[in-house]
C-alpha cells in the first residue's frame, strides 16, 4: 500500500525502534543485514573516518536518512559534516 511522504515521517518518528525506509511510496523496514556485511560497515566506517578530519566529519553507520529521488533510505556507512550533524542534534 502505498503512503504519502509525510505518512513516512511520522512512524519513522513514532516508531524509533524500527529501521523505517520509504521507497517509491511504499513503507519498509530496513532489510537485516548479515553479521559479515555489518562488520564490514562497521569497519569501513573507521577506514573512512580515521581519512578525514574528525572535527569537520562524522561517520554513521545504518543511522539516519538520506533521500534519493522518491525515496528515504538508511545508508549503510555515512560521511555527515558536523556543522549539519549539529542541526540533528536531539532528534
Amino acid at each position: 500500500m502505498a503512503v504519502s511522504e509525510s505518512t513516512f515521517k511520522r512512524v519513522a518518528v513514532e516508531d524509533d525502534g524500527e529501521p523505517w525506509e520509504w521507497v517509491c511510496g511504499q513503507l519498509r523496514r530496513k532489510p537485516a543485514m548479515t553479521m559479515e556485511h555489518n562488520s564490514v560497515t562497521a569497519w569501513l566506517g573507521v577506514l573512512i573516518q580515521n581519512q578525514l578530519p574528525r572535527r569537520q566529519f562524522q561517520i554513521r553507520v545504518n543511522a539516519g536518512h538520506i533521500k534519493a529521488a522518491s525515496s528515504y533510505l538508511i545508508p549503510d556507512v555515512a560521511v555527515v559534516p558536523t556543522e549539519l550533524a549539529q542541526t540533528f542534534s536531539g532528534r
